[in-house]
């Protein structure tokens, strides 16, 4: 299988999928010559919309949660509703917190910074993979791109959060796939 799509290909040949847990040494070797050298950063623009959703989230179930126990004190019915609040306020919480630390910041001659200010080394990647969606219409989508570095660690772009899309996609089109040995 080539690295890079051809022109007229279908867009979604070219996705490999692997395993949650398949570590560094399920990877092929890579093509060093195909990385980038000399290049400039690359900084990924992100959206502001979905921290403006998580705001949205954050202040109907905060506030839900407020009135009830304000409005009707600790009786256990609205007990027992603010704690599942609660519930789906941490799980949201817990989700923004992973896709951020996850997300990639930039791209530059010595590898990827990532939301936490992690740097991942060009010389530990073994590949990125194309994690794709289907919507309720049957229409397939990009939903995560994964670069896999060494020991399993990812960093992850999601599309529909990146304004600038266009312009990393044609980066991260230089970048060779990877592949799991079966």
């Amino acid at each position: 299988m080539s690295d890079r799509r051809q022109p007229g290909q279908d867009p979604m040949a070219h996705f490999t999928q692997h395993p949650r847990k398949t570590g560094a040494t399920g990877y092929n070797e890579i093509d060093w010559k195909a990385m980038p050298k000399n290049m400039d950063s690359l900084s990924i623009l992100y959206s502001k919309a979905s921290a403006i959703a998580a705001a949205l989230v954050y202040i109907f179930f905060g506030g839900l949660t407020l009135l009830l126990l304000f409005g009707n004190g600790l009786k256990t019915p609205g007990v027992f509703i603010a704690l599942a609040n609660i519930l789906i306020l941490a799980v949201v919480v817990y989700l923004r917190a992973r896709a951020n630390r996850r997300a990639v910041k930039s791209f530059n001659a010595t590898g990827v910074l990532t939301g936490n200010g992690q740097t991942f080394l060009w010389g530990d990647f073994r590949g990125r993979v194309v994690r794709t969606g289907t919507s309720r219409y049957g229409v397939n989508y990009i939903w995560r791109i994964e670069l896999i570095f060494t020991e399993n660690r990812q960093a992850w772009i999601i599309p529909m959060r990146v304004k600038n899309f266009n312009e990393v996609n044609a980066f991260l089109e230089t970048l060779p796939t990877a592949t799991v040995k079966e």
